[in-house]
């Protein structure tokens, strides 16, 4: 019946779709315009209401911009893609999935302008990948390199009278240094630089390939900056400097077009509708094979309304997933620092059940570490960024002892207890060296655990997994190297590796992509609807709270500016 339907409404629809082939050939269009916009987010997850209510468009999303740069790459459009970055806040993984967007294209014969405002690292990438690259007039590439940031309280906590007792295990285990430390360790910091120097060289890369130049040339350039964009250009890393209404000519005239000035753009609207249309079609004919693509997205809390990633919703999704027989491969797109280990077992438990009905591949974003490797562990492949920050195969555990700082405000605590133990845990008493003792073992056994999860996932046995955990952090491409990811490339290569899985053709598939998380009141709808500049350290202060209620954390708090 399904079928039949579909069948119906492409017959009514065949005179539309015969005039639409029409004017598509009399009125040509020459250039693809994308437009990147302060911060730029993965997909389009604005609801109904928010599109509604929102004072603008949504920003355009990397998974829009690539699905469009897909579609005229493969079956043909514009002469030309003109990119505009307008403050464009890309990370260093968006900007590789760009770059390897841009191959296709260019491979297809079409011509890419990059053009920028303040171009940062990521946006450099972009600009190096193109066949023009442009900066705003008065601009300034505004890359000024890499920096690993991390913040010690350890004082401010003795101020108040808060005694942090915090068990670890593995030098490199940083999260419990936050607290117990006024600067970093040796093993802290030599992780540190070596993240910088590896993300440091991802960036720079790029930029040598695509503007021919010895490195220590650019080095030197690059640390003068905010280099003025004209500076730019005499330095070879630009071709040129342009105002915003001269781009479409410019792209025009360097894609071919006969009369670069009365050149036709259009947006990613059309493309993204010609896509859709031709999977309908092919759905007429057949039901197409479904891949679900599942997110998994910030701090893991085992809480079905926590901001975040809410295990207990993601769980639920993943099980969907399995008892579903229309999906036939799921990837897990994990961006995540961890959380909680309960809840990180949780995740992998599942991911693996749902493995062994159907392939999962786990594709990694900006971050997947800690509780968000947990969960990676448990897919048949792990696909990374060559700059994604993964690992940190580890474990935090204690409380904060708050007694000193009560007596200072003149409040005291007393009780009767039954047991040994009761009140271990309580912040308002420390630790006998017996507790003490008792923590820590029960650290070791959730460390023990989430190697033996690794170790199963990556066919190893403890030992190795052992000697490149202890909590250290690696990049993607690093990760590759020892084993913890399998192959370097984005949502695109995952998808491509779960149909192998699952004996599928990517060309006649349906893709949904859904993100588990808390259903909001319309309180919530219209807040997010207007985007207030406090929601995101609002944010990150609840996150913070809800994290300190967790007794074990397999979490990664590492800030690293620059990408």
């Amino acid at each position: 019946m399904r079928r039949l339907w579909r069948g119906f409404l492409l017959l009514l629809s065949t005179p539309l779709l015969l005039l639409k082939a029409v004017l598509k050939r009399l009125v040509k269009v020459d250039l693809l315009v994308l437009t990147f916009k302060n911060e730029v987010p993965d997909f389009t997850s604005t609801s109904p209401l928010q599109k509604l209510l929102a004072r603008q468009d949504p920003p355009l999303s990397l998974g829009d911009a690539i699905e469009a740069l897909d579609e005229v790459a493969a079956h043909g459009g514009p002469k030309g893609v003109l990119i505009r970055l307008e403050r464009a806040q890309l990370a260093l993984v968006q900007a590789e999935a760009l770059v390897d967007a841009f191959d296709r294209v260019r491979r297809a014969g079409i011509k890419i302008a990059v053009w920028g405002e303040g171009l940062s690292g990521p946006a450099l990438m972009l600009t190096s990948a193109a066949d023009e690259a442009l900066g705003a007039t008065l601009g300034s590439i505004e890359f000024l390199g890499v920096r690993v940031r991390n913040i010690f309280v350890h004082d401010l906590l003795g101020i108040l009278g808060v005694v942090p007792l915090l068990h670890r295990h593995g030098d490199y285990k940083s999260m419990a240094d936050m607290f117990n430390r006024q600067s970093m360790s040796p093993a802290h910091r030599e992780m540190s630089e070596d993240l910088a120097r590896d993300l440091h060289d991802q960036l720079l890369a790029p930029v040598i390939m695509g503007r021919p130049r010895d490195r220590d040339e650019l080095v030197a350039a690059l640390d003068d900056a905010p280099l003025a964009h004209e500076q730019a250009v005499a330095a070879g890393i630009l071709d040129g400097v342009a105002y915003r209404d001269e781009l479409q000519e410019k792209a025009a005239k360097l894609a071919g077009v006969e009369d670069p000035t009365k050149a036709r753009a259009l947006g990613v609207a059309p493309y993204l509708a010609r896509a859709q249309k031709r999977r309908w079609r092919q759905s007429v004919w057949r039901d197409l094979p479904l891949l679900r693509v599942i997110d998994l997205r910030g701090a893991i809390k085992d809480d079905d309304k926590a901001r975040g990633c809410a295990a207990p919703l993601l769980c639920e999704a993943l099980d969907e997933a399995r008892e579903d027989s229309s999906v036939r491969a799921v990837v897990l797109r994990i961006d995540s620092p961890g959380g909680s280990v309960l809840a990180s077992e949780r995740i992998w438990r599942c991911v693996k059940r749902l493995d062994e009905s159907k392939p999962v591949v786990a594709s990694m974003g900006r971050v997947a570490a800690s509780g968000g490797y947990y969960a990676a562990a448990g897919a048949r492949t792990i696909v990374a960024h060559a700059g994604t920050l993964t690992g940190s195969i580890g474990v935090v555990s204690g409380k904060m002892h708050i007694a000193p700082a009560l007596a200072r405000w003149g409040v005291s605590v007393d009780g009767v207890q039954v047991g040994a133990r009761a009140g271990m845990l309580d912040p308002d008493r420390g630790w006998t060296p017996e507790e003490s003792e008792a923590v820590f073992r029960e650290l070791m056994r959730y460390y023990e655990t989430f190697l033996e999860r690794v170790a199963k996932g990556r066919k190893r046995d403890r030992d190795q997994i052992d000697a490149v955990a202890q909590g250290r952090v690696y990049t993607g491409r690093t990760a590759q190297g020892l084993g913890l990811v399998d192959q370097i490339g984005g949502l695109r290569l995952a998808i491509e590796l779960a149909c192998q899985h699952a004996e599928l053709d990517p060309n006649a598939l349906e893709i949904e992509r859904i993100w588990p998380r808390p259903s909001r009141g319309l309180v919530s709808v219209l807040r997010g609807a207007t985007a207030p500049p406090w929601a995101e350290a609002l944010g990150a202060i609840e996150e913070a709270v809800a994290l300190t209620r967790v007794s074990v954390l397999a979490y990664c708090p590492l800030q690293i500016e620059g990408i």
